[in-house]
């Protein structure tokens, strides 16, 4: 049911038979609702396509926050929300294998996309619970990193769970420990993911992989 704001003369917003309206960024959008076909068997292709949207929704349902954040800059260029920027780039390069074998590529996993300068020579390592990162990047001058921070994320395979740390650290530091919270977190299989972050407004890089660790 579509609603009418500010009177009848308002912008009209909600489902009008096959026409849904919308604003987003201060723009009124409009596009049609999918036909549904029902009765029929799906092709091979159809279904790969579908499990392939399954496997990323799953993926970025979970990062959800961390991805508002890492594709506000280009939401607002393309005038596209954070999660439809994000499932584009994932359903081309997110996903490998054929169906119905096809798995998560977590090494062309991009939780944030952006114009700032990415981590260069990212190394992970895990002693005890204690996770550390050192990075280098291209930045020479000290005050262009004073307001940039760090964003890490864990995803948890095993649970579809993840940890994160956001502007805990800063990128003139070169390096950051995250601890683990419990220990009921060991044994299970994690994938890291690192970027910055400018805290004067939405700049961000793109996010680096840090590699697969099992605590």
């Amino acid at each position: 049911m579509a609603r009418v704001k500010n009177g009848l003369l308002g912008m009209v917003t909600g489902k009008i038979g096959p026409l849904v309206v919308y604003s987003m960024h201060g723009k009124v959008y409009a596009r049609t609702t999918p036909s549904v076909v029902s009765g029929k068997l799906r092709s091979l292709a159809q279904q790969a396509q579908n499990y392939k949207l399954k496997l990323i929704t799953g993926l970025l349902n979970s990062c959800i926050d961390f991805i508002k954040i890492g594709y506000r800059a280009k939401s607002i260029i393309h005038n596209k929300t954070t999660h439809n920027l994000s499932q584009s780039y994932h359903l081309k390069h997110g996903v490998t294998g054929t169906f119905p074998e096809q798995q998560i590529n977590w090494e062309m996993v991009q939780l944030s996309s952006g114009s700032l300068p990415a981590p260069e020579n990212l190394t992970v390592s895990l002693q005890d619970q204690n996770i550390t990162l050192h990075w280098e990047t291209k930045t020479k001058l000290m005050h262009d990193e004073a307001n940039q921070q760090t964003m890490i994320l864990l995803y948890c395979t095993d649970t579809q769970q993840v940890y994160s740390e956001i502007y805990k650290g800063s990128k003139k530091d070169r390096q950051q420990t995250l601890a683990l919270k419990t220990r009921t977190e060991l044994g299970y299989t994690y994938h890291l993911y690192f970027c910055f972050k400018n805290l004067l407004n939405d700049e961000v890089s793109d996010s680096v992989y840090g590699g697969c660790l099992r605590p």
